[in-house]
């Protein structure tokens, strides 16, 4: 079951989650708060809405949508404004991502009888395809420092998570667990999390491994039978990651999903229950951008040009955006031996340093 416990108030004030909801009998976008709650629709069409992914800043989102006769992607504002197609009328494109810098989508398109993995700029111009893998490539992910891509692919004979060059090349199996998909990029591009069913009972759990594909790890089975849980994306601050809860009934050899509900597991307690998000049971696809993309400012005040052997060094800090600061890392380059962190991650203003013969901070 999902924990009673809430998120922090500062990642459900400055963060935005987009997913896409089965109510009134259609598929369509919904935008809700960093903590799922307050949901609004966004789109408003007969034909299914499916897969958003918000902006950086959650200023537009980018969706699939079959409006025109084929998936293709669109793009809206987070408000539902400025509808516009991306990817022209042909074969289906779909489950588009967004460049860091938010000028470029990574995308699936299928052509010519495969899935494969594009990229394009966000006004649909300059599309490239990067794979061509006779099997399937999709599920693509862009690095937050824009120069890799994990895509999900089954050229090996099973579903795998892979890593790519931005431009294509170097395409490397990362995974090594049976039916591995759907990559998410750590905000700060250290780890990918995805699912996998790695005990080979059909179950997908979540699982996070380095971004070169090194220690793996395991952090959460589904604690119902009969249920996967598949991974959607990182909240902003790197620590939780968002996925669907999925319930499935066999009926007359047939498997059909009853209930997929949001949740959100913490990476490093792991073993606490998640915590929901949102109240829906026909909930998809949760994509979780922060609000605020503005850097903050430092400074450390000025020092004497003579000074003891210990003084005391003070710093200061402020942020225009709405995330605040959080602590502080101070660095020192001590006898031109390149700079070292000398007080990591504090949120005191100043600290006594002991010099050594030429010191800078």
């Amino acid at each position: 079951m999902p924990s009673d416990g809430l998120l922090p108030d500062d990642l459900t004030a400055t963060s935005k989650i987009v997913f896409q909801s089965y109510r009134d009998n259609n598929w369509e976008i919904y935008v809700a708060r960093g903590n799922g709650g307050y949901p609004v629709r966004l789109t408003c069409d007969a034909p299914p809405d499916l897969a958003p992914r918000l902006s950086p800043a959650a200023l537009q989102v980018a969706f699939t949508s079959r409006r025109t006769g084929t998936y293709e992607i669109f793009v809206a504002n987070v408000n539902g404004s400025n509808l516009r197609q991306v990817t022209p009328n042909g074969g289906d494109d779909a489950g588009a991502a967004w460049s860091f810098d938010g000028t470029r989508f990574v995308y699936e398109s299928y052509v010519n009888g495969q899935w494969d993995v594009f990229v394009i700029n966000v006004d649909g111009s300059n599309p490239q395809r990067l794979t061509n893998s006779p099997d399937y490539d999709g599920t693509a992910a862009w690095s937050p420092d824009g120069t890799k891509i994990a895509f999900t692919s089954r050229r090996s004979g099973e579903l795998g998570v892979w890593v790519m060059n931005a431009d294509g090349s170097g395409q490397t199996r990362l995974s090594t667990q049976p039916s591995a998909e759907n990559p998410a990029w750590s905000p700060d591009g250290t780890r990918i999390a995805y699912d996998a069913d790695s005990d080979d009972d059909t179950w997908h759990e979540i699982w996070v491994m380095n971004a070169n594909g090194s220690n793996p790890r395991r952090l959460y089975r589904p604690e119902d039978e009969k249920t996967d849980a598949w991974v959607g994306s990182w909240s902003p601050d790197g620590r939780y990651i968002a996925f669907m809860y999925i319930s499935w009934i066999e009926y007359e050899g047939q498997w059909y999903w009853t209930s997929s509900r949001l949740r959100a597991l913490d990476s490093v307690q792991f073993w606490a229950p998640p915590t929901g998000l949102g109240s829906g049971d026909r909930d998809w696809r949760p994509g979780w951008q922060g609000l605020d993309l503005t850097a903050p400012t430092s400074s450390v005040l000025p020092l004497p040009s003579q000074s003891p052997y210990a003084f005391t060094v003070r710093w200061s800090g402020s942020d225009q955006g709405r995330s605040g600061i959080l602590n502080y890392v101070v660095q020192v380059k001590d006898n031109d031996n390149g700079w070292n962190v000398w007080q990591d991650r504090v949120t005191a203003t100043s600290a006594v340093f002991h010099r050594g013969r030429r010191s800078c901070v």
